[in-house]
């Protein structure tokens, strides 16, 4: 049934944020690795996403995940549902306070794995140099608390042309669950660690098309510290 309700309400909200947005954002992307938040999840990963955002600064985003070579349960066929809602404290300081479903229909609950999960997050950011942004929140299902700061600076390249540009950024954040497989019967399995993970874009844009290309690298500090590098694309149409 909640999975119905949860589909009505995007369904809805998406009919209403089309009809009155104040832009709506196409993306697909490729990634030679899937990580989230500093954890690996699997290889080759294709995604597309739909962005609405209203200018009340409300935004509903959805995300679908799909493997292109291997058949990882955990990653195929996911998909993410984010509403948010910004709230404008100066010229320059926005908070943002949402929500996130994660939601994996290809799971098997009798394997214990978690076929949905849900979290609330809270943001600060900044329109400065570096655009420097906080995000922290809490995952209800997983029972985890996340914390993750970002810096990124858009770095103009005039030689190649106007439209052109060098995107350089990084995250660092640390994540500690207390369930990471709630499905899962017996002793609640425990994680907590810390990451970085920088990225260079290289962005070519015209007037409603966005193209990117980059490399990313992670480095995972846990019981066992791992890191890893791959590259990924993206192509974004905004109307």
């Amino acid at each position: 049934m909640k999975k119905y309700t949860i589909s009505l309400f995007v369904a809805l909200f998406a009919l209403v944020g089309l009809a009155s947005a104040q832009t709506v954002a196409l993306t697909g992307g490729y990634e030679g690795q899937y990580v989230f938040r500093g954890q690996k999840i699997s290889d080759n990963i294709a995604s597309g996403t739909v962005t609405v955002s209203l200018p009340s600064n409300t935004e509903l985003s959805v995300v679908a995940y799909q493997n292109t070579r291997n058949k990882d349960v955990s990653v195929n066929n996911e998909f993410d549902v984010t509403l948010s809602q910004g709230y404008s404290v100066d010229e320059v300081t926005t908070v943002t306070v949402g929500g996130t479903g994660y939601f994996y229909p290809a799971a098997s609950t009798s394997a214990g794995e978690t076929r949905y999960t849900f979290e609330a997050f809270s943001s600060l950011s900044y329109e400065a140099f570096l655009s420097p942004t906080v995000t922290a929140g809490y995952d209800f299902r997983l029972k985890q608390i996340f914390v993750e700061g970002s810096l990124s600076q858009d770095v103009k390249l005039p030689f190649l042309a106007t439209n052109w540009k060098l995107v350089p950024s990084v995250a660092a954040g640390w994540a500690g669950a207390r369930n990471l497989l709630p499905e899962q019967a017996g002793k609640a399995v425990k994680d907590s660690y810390y990451y970085v993970t920088p990225q260079v874009n290289l962005v070519y844009e015209i007037k409603h098309v966005e193209l990117s290309v980059g490399y990313r690298y992670n480095y995972l500090f846990n019981s066992t510290n791992s890191h890893n590098s791959w590259v990924g694309g993206a192509v974004t149409v905004k109307f």
